[in-house]
């Protein structure tokens, strides 16, 4: 017999033990909550300002303004509808909600179209306050922050690039400095939109502020936290920082990856699932100590709120830390839980107080993963009950909230990241007992780092802990097929989880060691057909060439029965692996780079656990090269197929896939230290009857210009094509008009960005492809563009 502790309770039974009876160690089967209207109400809210802000970027201030009023004059008009009539009440209160939400994300457009022409007019000295911590990228440091010009009483977020010399800026540090304001270009706009940030800020100065006050003792507590975990860097590569202070900058991009390759990315993220976990586990050790009731949500409170202070207090952190404390406050009134109503009423106050955060994704996250938590926790601790009795009892409820919380967020955070991670039920089960106390001890670790003057030994315990964790999502990140790329968009992906888990509502299922083994058997059959179609999924009928749309950069996608081949990869993490997604590619035999520029290799460590990949091929020459950029070509290659299965190619290799047959026809030499002129070139021959004599012949040349084109032809390497794939994205040096007569394809296939700052293509360059009698088939027109071959003809199929 012992005393279950409140945020146990509350999260995982959506019940309370009265202070005068104690309750039985197992857990009893819970019955499905009701669906309080104030829950209603705050989706309700929640969709309408989603819907309103989408539709609002493309409208005027006074069309916005005009609708926010006419939802506003609708919303009472259903108000008094709802007063006279209580039948129906949930769907009243449903569209009771959308009518408000649509009044916060019409008003907010508004707002965002008013800072926009304030940022726009802003000169003169600048006053910026970091909203994020700073990343360092390949042009430097950057970050969001509020931005105010010298003599304006009107700020703006914007997103500012800091000068080369400039340390990584934490959340909450203010700095004065002159700089260039831009507007976003046309393909930003959305990405900057669904962030509240209205314009680009590039410093030439850059001078920090020193703060003084509460504000600037809540900075310094974490700075130090963060040097102390940081610095040196340890095991355990910054882990323990990311997960107590919220400090991502410092978490190498290649283990973050590993985290999402096998579904943890919640481990690293400021999410209300992560704080419930952590609250969870307090709950457990304090109930077994039979500490009473009202030191325990004390406890866990004082936890959280060093959390908050370790984090610096940012938006994420406080929605995190709110949705946590939801799940307490029915204990705290002494009366039956009504966590739901709680989470509704945190969802509605997040919203009213900042619209924009509506269409923030770590919000959709934390509510998503909270609402199963309190919907399901406790039907998922009784099945785990049922399945694993054997089980200690904390690892049981650290279970049953990490797959509760997965009910609603799994098939929205596959659709943001574009990749399912199949590893994760597996990988959840093997951190579960591992998270709490990592979480809880690096929280504690990093507030005695923060206050110690010699924080070092209490630095490497909490390090260490950090480091186990990680080797753990290590090992579930290297199972093959971890993860696979799928493409979705957010709001079918987001329907979809609500409609399981409404059908699980519904269901409620009841469990006994019976029903719970054959689910087991069940789950493992599934898995084991989803793995043998996943392992034919690849295969494809025919022999085709599909130029995929990964924005400015190059991916070529070459397949041949059962064999694929990639072309370069684009620096495009997400549309990357859409494209893969689209084409059901889940194993590469190869990936070719033809050279290390950022748009032909900048997402190719982001395959690592998603696709497959047997080996990496680059140019001979770029594997002795000690430019930076060949020495980052080779890193990221070896992270993702290994040292002995990067291979190099020289003038005159050959290379057999399927009906194809490529043969390495540049460069001889690098002359420019792996630029474009020494990109790989290839032409590729098409078998289609395996007779032994080529019936097509296509031209892959990377980023080769003219110059190289000519030397081509010169030497007898290529002469007429069927299929050309255009140098360097169609620029102006792409090839003369004679090159385009002598090559003379069928098709020409051009990789661009929609509206690119390059202006590619050059419009000589189509203007001499399509005079040499070719059809210019372009990705930010067309999409994918397919060449599929046959005995007989060439057909081409296009995205859109």
């Amino acid at each position: 017999m012992r005393r279950v502790s409140a945020a146990q309770s509350e999260l995982l039974r959506d019940s309370i033990v009265p202070d005068d009876r104690a309750v039985e160690d197992e857990v009893s089967f819970p019955s499905r909550p009701a669906i309080p209207p104030v829950l209603a109400f705050s989706l309700g809210v929640w969709a309408g300002c989603v819907a309103a802000l989408l539709f609002a970027r493309s409208l005027s201030v006074v069309v916005c303004a005009m609708l926010c009023a006419g939802e506003l004059i609708a919303c009472i008009c259903c108000l008094c509808l709802l007063w006279r009539r209580r039948r129906h009440l949930l769907a009243l209160v449903l569209v009771v909600g959308l009518l408000c939400g649509g009044v916060l994300g019409f008003a907010q457009g508004a707002l965002l179209h008013q800072t926009q022409q304030v940022a726009i007019g802003s000169q003169g000295l600048l006053r910026i306050t970091a909203l994020s911590d700073g990343m360092q990228g390949e042009f430097g440091v950057s970050c969001t922050a509020q931005v105010q010009a010298e003599g304006s009483d009107r700020s703006f977020t914007a997103k500012i690039s800091f000068p080369y010399d400039c340390a990584l800026p934490m959340y909450g540090q203010r700095f004065t400095g002159y700089g260039t304001i831009s507007e976003l270009s046309e393909d930003r706009a959305p990405w900057g939109w669904q962030r509240g940030i209205v314009a680009n800020v590039k410093l030439r100065t850059c001078d920090r502020v020193e703060l003084r006050g509460p504000g600037a003792a809540l900075l310094s507590f974490r700075e130090r936290a963060v040097r102390a975990l940081t610095e040196p860097l340890r095991g355990d590569m910054g882990l323990a920082a990311a997960i107590s202070c919220g400090w991502r900058a410092g978490l190498p991009e290649s283990v973050y990856r590993q985290f999402q390759v096998s579904g943890l990315a919640h481990v690293v993220a400021v999410s209300g699932a992560h704080l419930s976990i952590v609250a969870a586990l307090m709950a457990s050790i304090l109930g077994a100590l039979r500490v009473p009731k009202p030191i325990s949500v004390a406890a866990q409170i004082m936890l959280l709120a060093a959390y908050l202070a370790l984090t610096a207090m940012p938006a994420s952190a406080i929605r995190a830390t709110l949705m946590t404390l939801a799940g307490m406050t029915s204990w705290t009134a002494r009366r039956r839980a009504s966590s739901l109503s709680a989470l509704g009423c945190c969802i509605v106050v997040m919203i009213a107080l900042d619209a924009q955060a509506a269409l923030s994704s770590s919000f959709a996250l934390s509510v998503l993963a909270t609402l199963g938590i309190v919907v399901f926790g406790g039907l998922a601790n009784s099945w785990l009950k049922a399945c694993l009795g054997w089980s200690p009892a904390f690892v049981r409820e650290a279970l049953a909230l990490t797959f509760a919380s997965s009910v609603l967020a799994t098939s929205f955070s596959a659709a943001l990241f574009s990749q399912l991670p199949l590893a994760a039920p597996v990988a959840n089960i093997a951190i579960a007992p591992l998270f709490g106390p990592v979480c809880a001890a690096g929280i504690i670790g990093a507030v005695v780092c923060a206050m110690l003057p010699l924080p070092g030994v209490v630095a490497s315990i909490t390090c260490a802990s950090a480091s186990l964790l990680l080797k753990v999502v290590q090992a579930c990140a290297s199972i093959p097929y971890a993860s696979i790329p799928i493409v979705a968009p957010a709001f079918v992906a987001l329907l979809a989880g609500f409609v399981l888990a409404c059908a699980l509502w519904l269901w409620w299922p009841k469990p006994d060691s019976r029903s719970a083994y054959r689910l087991l058997s069940v789950t493992g059959i599934a898995c084991a057909i989803m793995f043998a179609l996943l392992k034919a999924s690849s295969s494809y009928g025919g022999c085709e060439i599909v130029v995929l749309d990964v924005g400015q950069g190059d991916a070529i996608l070459i397949r041949s029965g059962k064999h694929s081949v990639l072309v370069d990869t684009g620096n495009q993490d997400a549309l990357l692996r859409q494209a893969l997604a689209r084409h059901h590619i889940a194993r590469l035999d190869a990936l070719v780079v033809t050279h290390p520029d950022d748009d032909h290799m900048g997402s190719l460590a982001s395959l690592d656990g998603v696709v497959q990949v047997d080996r990496v091929l680059l140019a001979r020459d770029g594997l002795a090269c000690s430019c930076a950029s060949c020495a980052k070509l080779r890193q990221h290659a070896e992270t993702l197929v290994g040292k002995e299965r990067v291979e190099g190619l020289s003038q005159g290799d050959m290379l057999r896939f399927g009906a194809f047959e490529f043969t390495c026809v540049w460069p001889v030499a690098f002359r420019d230290e792996g630029g474009n002129g020494d990109s790989l070139c290839f032409t590729v021959d098409t078998d289609i009857d395996g007779d032994g004599n080529r019936e097509w012949r296509s031209l892959l040349v990377g980023d080769a210009e003219h110059e190289e084109v000519s030397q081509m032809l010169s030497a007898g390497l290529i002469d007429g094509v069927d299929v050309y794939k255009v140098g360097h994205h169609g620029s102006k040096n792409a090839l003369t008009q004679d090159q385009a007569a002598a090559l003379s394809p069928q098709v020409s296939l051009c990789s661009v960005g929609a509206r690119n700052r390059y202006g590619h293509p050059a419009a000589s360059t189509v203007e001499s492809l399509e005079r040499a009698g070719s059809a210019v088939m372009r990705t930010d027109e067309h999409g994918d563009v397919a060449c599929r071959f046959a005995k007989d003809h060439i057909s081409v199929e296009t995205l859109r």
